[in-house]
């Protein structure tokens, strides 16, 4: 029995008797009776003194006569309870019950509850949660802010790249999420992405942070300079161009930098003393030098080592665009240099320079920012003026026409700080902290979600003030604000945003990153997984699919039926079934059909509940196997059972009777004797004692591999072979020989899922893939693709591939049988419709494939309005 009940029960008992005290106290028709009385009332029987009692003993009242007065035990120092119990005092007797936080029977013992161990406190999932003698404290994790029940990471800068960004926490570590493909997020770890922060380094003492293209440079305390990511520009400034995974000391090792800003291949950065110098890439003189090639270093275009920027000029601010540079000196004069084809630098020309020239003779800047093919800049009296391309209104000044020169962009005089993004939008900050943007907003990046795709004029994001920094990437933001809660909006392609959102994804990726994953399965647009004993469901939800109570989809994996222990889970089209560590079977999702197996159709039933008893059998069930609309279950005595949709002979008893709405036997000359079972769509295969294979349900593709494509309503052998292990995909099936591990397939091969070489369909009889004899498993699902592995723990995948869920980054099918390409091992995989999960033999979950409904922990293309980013999974 779970603690939780049994708690609840007797609180709920406390307060009855409670009631029934209160109710004595104030006499009349409540007076309390007698042991031997009862409640006053029209007569007959011992009672008590009512308005119409009479007859028998009774206490005093304004009716009746005789009895003895009521004892309270708990007053008179009679009653005897536990430590931790109160004394509840009823009618002829007492009770002890255990205090909240504690659990027993009152009058022995009452043992404190670990509300910890089993999941019967409220503290956030990133908390921790810690056992107090009668109680539990929730404590929030370094680094984040909350009393334990909420927790959230306050931030104090942040800066985003084309699809990465990277943000400095309050307690000065560095995190950093998104695209990861040239190692720019700085792990180590070879995922394409990241979908919310992860830190690349266990240092605390960051102070600043910058990140281009594909690549992250963050600045210390000391003024110590690390990069990570690509370096194929020189862009690190370490005097080569070799790229890192992991923070690596740059800019050549000196300490005493002031501020860094890096552009998309290149970076400028301030030494104390306000002299500039920048690095990397130089095709357009973009560094400033004087030159398009220094040294003649043989690095065309590229400077790997620091170079001073010409002119014995101090400067307040350096900024990087894509291809140029400004920056405001000491004296508050603007200068620009680089690429000017759009005319970026301002100075009236397209004319490319590779020294800074002055931009107008104004000697009133304060700030200035470099974008893509444009610039802002915001004058000592606040007011913004902005320069060159302006095709989406990314200006800001009402048009979308081109300026040569510096325009002012409107009539306000409170600008504090511009930044225009790497590609068509802009944001900036006024000086209350209120944060504007404007220019494309075709997938969110101006946070304004009603608005047209293109804004030409500044419009506010959110309502509050007090915003700390803002950091603009390719087609998204980032923004603290106030209360330092790290923010994100646009496009969430590549998991830029860091909203636990991204879109497809190619190659193997984390699913967070707990690392005690035991199970998977998954299907069309969810999936569902065991760590340890507790099982956890994600993806789409609009039929009560995930088991959680609600119809909301879910982008990370949420905990269900959290007091149960499960031993294993199956999921079909739209329900999902678990079997317990006692041996009971509980099923959730859409009953249409009756895959429930609850004894009666209730639509869609949102909660995990168990199976309809079975008469003349209790025996617990052992393992599970569902299908598109049907499931069936293996018990202790070897029988097997079927529920739900019978359309094409798939319960398996001998006839179509359409559904099933409680487990029956399935028929055959021997009703024991089942070792396993697996099933996809609407066929099922199961192996007796002694490897024979058997199939039943749906055959039109040859999924029965009798050499017919007619359905079968009862379990028929599939030839003579002895088979080790099973498996069914939606349309074919295959088999691992026990004798010499070969691998043997049948069905459906339109999409070469057979392994063959070939996409000969169907293929009515066992045949064997290869010429392998090192196979362990096979993994095939309800898509046009499976997978199998090897007794090293190797994974290779076949079929259909235009959602890049063969795990090879490429979107190219294969009728062969393709090593996913990673230097890990597995131990179990589990395949969908067009996705592909897998743990590893160090117990981290990986999926690959689509993520157009959050089955990989994505869901949506773009945030139209401020989200926050996730703490770390």
């Amino acid at each position: 029995m779970s603690l939780r009940p049994r708690v609840v029960r007797r609180v709920t008992r406390v307060a009855a008797l409670l009631l029934v005290g209160a109710l004595a106290a104030c006499g009349g028709d409540g007076d309390r009776s007698t042991a031997t009385g009862g409640l006053g009332g029209s007569g007959g029987g011992p009672s008590s003194a009512g308005s119409g009692g009479a007859g028998g003993p009774s206490s005093a009242g304004s009716g009746g006569a005789g009895g003895a007065p009521a004892i309270n035990e708990c007053m008179d120092g009679t009653a005897s309870c536990a430590p931790h119990a109160l004394c509840v005092d009823t009618p002829g007797f007492y009770e002890c019950v255990c205090e909240p936080g504690y659990d027993g029977d009152g009058k022995t013992a009452c043992a404190d509850i670990d509300e910890c161990q089993f999941f019967l406190h409220d503290c956030a999932s990133n908390a921790t949660c810690t056992n107090t003698e009668g109680g539990f404290t929730c404590a929030c994790p370094s680094g984040l802010v909350g009393d334990g029940k909420t927790c959230a990471p306050t931030y104090v800068a942040v800066a985003a790249g084309f699809n990465h960004a990277c943000a400095i926490r309050s307690d000065k570590t560095l995190w950093c999420w998104g695209h990861n493909t040239s190692n720019q997020v700085g792990t180590g770890l070879p995922d394409p992405w990241f979908t919310r922060p992860v830190t690349p380094s266990d240092a605390t003492d960051w102070s600043e942070v910058s990140v281009g293209e594909n690549f992250s440079c963050a600045m210390n305390a000391i003024g110590a300079v690390a990069c990570w990511g690509s370096n194929s520009s020189g862009q690190f400034g370490d005097g080569t161009t070799t790229s890192k995974s992991t923070p690596s000391l740059a800019a050549g090792g000196a300490a005493g930098w002031k501020s860094i800003e890096a552009g998309r291949l290149h970076i400028c950065a301030l030494k104390s003393d306000g002299k500039g110098f920048c690095w990397g890439r130089n095709a357009n003189g973009q560094l400033g030098d004087g030159t398009k090639d220094n040294n003649n270093d043989g690095t065309a275009d590229n400077e790997p080592s620091p170079v001073a920027i010409v002119g014995d000029r101090t400067w307040l601010v350096l900024s990087a665009g894509n291809e140029h540079t400004c920056g405001v000196t000491t004296g508050h004069a603007l200068y620009c240099w680089g690429l000017n084809s759009s005319n970026q630098l301002g100075d009236g020309t397209t004319t490319e320079r590779q020294a800074p020239v002055p931009i107008g003779l104004a000697t009133d800047w304060a700030t200035v920012d470099a974008g893509a093919n444009g610039t802002c800049a915001v004058k000592l009296n606040g007011e913004r003026w902005c320069w060159g391309a302006n095709g989406s209104g990314q200006l800001g000044d009402g048009t979308t026409s081109t300026s040569a020169t510096p325009k002012r962009a409107d009539e306000e005089t409170d600008w504090s700080v511009v930044q225009l993004s790497a590609e068509s939008f802009a944001c900036g900050v006024r000086v209350d902290g209120r944060v504007y943007c404007w220019g494309d907003g075709s997938v969110g990046q101006t946070a304004q979600p009603l608005s047209p795709s293109v804004t030409t004029k500044a419009v506010q994001v959110g309502g509050e003030p007090g915003w700390l920094d803002l950091g603009l990437g390719g087609r998204f933001a980032c923004g603290i604000k106030a209360n330092g809660e790290l923010v994100s909006w646009g496009s969430t392609s590549r998991a830029a945003t860091g909203s636990g959102f991204t879109s497809d994804r190619l190659e193997p990726s984390f699913v967070g990153t707990d690392s005690d994953w035991t199970a998977i399965a998954a299907h069309a647009d969810f999936t569902c997984g065991l760590r340890g004993t507790k099982l956890y469901c994600w993806g789409r939800n609009l039929l009560g699919n995930l088991g959680d109570g609600t119809t909301s989809s879910s982008v990370t994996p949420t905990a269900i039926d959290p007091l149960i222990d499960y031993a294993s889970v199956v999921v079909g089209r739209a329900f999902g079934c678990g079997l317990t560590s006692g041996g009971d079977v509980r099923c959730w999702g859409i009953d249409s059909s009756g895959q429930l197996g609850n004894g009666s159709m209730v639509g869609a039933q949102m909660l995990p509940s168990p199976l309809a008893p079975t008469p003349g059998n209790s025996s617990p069930w052992t393992a599970l196997a569902a299908g598109e609309n049907t499931a069936c279950g293996l018990r202790s005595d070897k029988t097997l059972w079927c529920w739900g949709s019978d359309a094409a002979g798939q319960v398996g008893n001998g006839a179509i009777t359409g559904s099933q709405h409680s487990p029956v036997q399935i028929s055959s000359a021997e009703v024991a004797n089942w070792e396993s079972v697996t099933a996809a769509a609407d066929a099922f295969c199961a192996r007796r004692t002694g490897g024979a294979v058997w199939c039943w349900g749906r055959g039109a593709e040859g999924q029965q591999g009798n050499g017919s494509t007619a359905n079968v309503t009862a379990p028929q052998q599939v030839g003579a072979a002895s088979y080790a292990i099973v498996a069914m995909g939606r349309s074919h099936a295959c088999a691992v020989r026990g004798d010499d591990g070969t691998l043997w397939c049948w069905g459906r091969n339109s999409s070469g899922e057979l392994g063959l070489g070939n996409s000969v369909n169907p293929v009515t009889t066992p045949t064997q893939v290869g010429s392998e004899t090192d196979w362990s498993t096979v993994h095939l699902g309800a898509g046009t693709h499976g997978c199998a592995r090897k007794t090293s723990g190797a994974l290779h995948c076949v079929g259909g591939n235009s959602i890049g869920q063969l795990g090879q980054g490429t979107l190219t099918s294969s009728n062969k049988m393709l090593l996913v390409p990673v230097p890990w091992k597995w131990k179990t995989a589990s395949v969908g419709n067009e996705v592909t999960c897998a743990i590893r033999d160090d117990g981290r979950l990986m999926c690959w494939g689509s993520a157009n409904t959050a089955q990989l922990g994505g869901g949506v293309p773009f945030h139209g309005s401020p989200t926050t980013v996730l703490p770390p999974l």
